[in-house]
């Protein structure tokens, strides 16, 4: 791929060895003139991928925010965190999945991405916006989570409160992506180059950052990384740190009042908010740090981002687990979850077979008629 370059009379030229690279979505940068056999088959084979913990993840995370809600978990703070990352996470599924499904041949978000500029700038801020919020809400949930075992004898955030840091986080992180990208991404048509016959093609239109905003890219890509990543997950590692060298220290403690035994009582979904947080960490960071490194690494970024690049297609496919698998996680590891999915599953058994006994009764040809004692 090639970028647009300014000249000096401002007017725009398409070089074949660009040094800078602006493309649809940063993040998610793929090689549209490269259409080989490769690229076709690692594109559906990503796109099936994507389809199957698509569902698999919308499926479990409204499984998960139904048994938060219907069970009663929503009373306590911590399980409206985890209520909202369920949302943020169907949130990111839906927008990945609509971005991936644009470089499918049926191509239909990018034909309204390309004719709307109101669209392309809408999705941009969705696509940056979206991400960063499960990163955010789930670092507030080990935070929190964090002081609740630092200083067992402080009060716990109140319901109310818990949803209104996660507005709140939903607002700033809106206002770091949406002013910047509302202004410097727009459709712009540019110039088409074959690679195999070396001729011009007609120009193609693309959701993209504006030429005169190209610079801004390198700077951009290191702001993003600190933002979606460097903060977060730093605060994660810091956080479930501090979460496992407490619970460490209070297994070895003999005697404990009664205050920090009623603590001791959240163990169980301390561990399986330390197994959550560090699972996400491992399924995002490749995708982040590559993206961040691969136009120090390669001479044509295009080819670190490319569909027939399998490093690229393997970490995308990766980062996608970190969105769709929490249900699977709060289950195996969260004792209290696993109860109440348990109790769930058991009442609505309870009502198929008292459904299923009524209509026997009904359909039974001996019914018993109730008579009134004579007087």
């Amino acid at each position: 791929m090639m970028d647009w370059n300014e000249n000096g009379d401002g007017a725009g030229n398409f070089t074949k060895n660009a040094t800078e690279v602006s493309t649809v979505h940063p993040r998610n940068i793929t090689n549209d003139m490269n259409n080989d056999d490769t690229s076709y088959i690692l594109t559906y084979f990503t796109t099936i991928w994507f389809l199957v913990f698509f569902i698999i993840g919308i499926i479990t995370n409204l499984l998960s925010f139904f048994i938060i809600v219907k069970q009663g978990l929503i009373k306590s703070s911590i399980w409206v965190y985890i209520a909202a990352l369920c949302i943020s996470d169907i949130c990111c599924l839906i927008i990945g999945f609509i971005y991936e499904f644009s470089k499918s041949p049926l191509n239909l978000l990018r034909t309204v991405m390309t004719r709307n500029s109101i669209a392309c700038k809408i999705m941009t801020i969705l696509y940056y916006t979206g991400g960063s919020c499960s990163h955010y809400i789930l670092s507030t949930i080990t935070v929190s989570r964090c002081l609740l075992i630092v200083r067992p004898y402080s009060q716990p955030s109140t319901p109310k409160q818990a949803l209104g840091y996660v507005c709140l986080i939903v607002v700033v992180i809106f206002l770091l992506y949406g002013p910047f990208l509302a202004v410097t991404y727009d459709v712009i048509e540019i110039p088409s180059y074959n690679n195999n016959t070396q001729d011009m093609e007609l120009p193609i239109k693309l959701c993209m950052i504006l030429p005169k905003y190209s610079k801004l890219q390198t700077y951009f890509g290191w702001i993003d990384m600190t933002i979606i990543f460097i903060i977060p997950v730093g605060t994660m590692l810091i956080s479930n740190g501090t979460i496992i060298v407490q619970l460490y220290k209070r297994s070895k403690l003999k005697h404990i009042n009664r205050i920090a035994k009623k603590s001791l009582e959240d163990i169980k979904i301390s561990y399986m908010l330390v197994v959550t947080s560090l699972f996400f960490i491992l399924c995002i960071s490749p995708n982040i740090i590559y993206y961040t490194i691969a136009p120090y690494i390669y001479d044509d970024v295009s080819e670190a981002f490319a569909p027939n690049n399998i490093i690229w297609i393997i970490i995308v496919n990766i980062s996608v687990l970190a969105y769709s698998c929490n249900f699977f996680l709060y289950a195996a590891s969260g004792k209290l979850f696993r109860s109440e999915l348990r109790n769930l599953f058991q009442s609505v058994f309870k009502r198929i077979n008292s459904r299923n006994s009524s209509n026997v009764n009904a359909d039974s040809p001996y019914v018993i008629e109730e008579t009134s004692p004579r007087l």
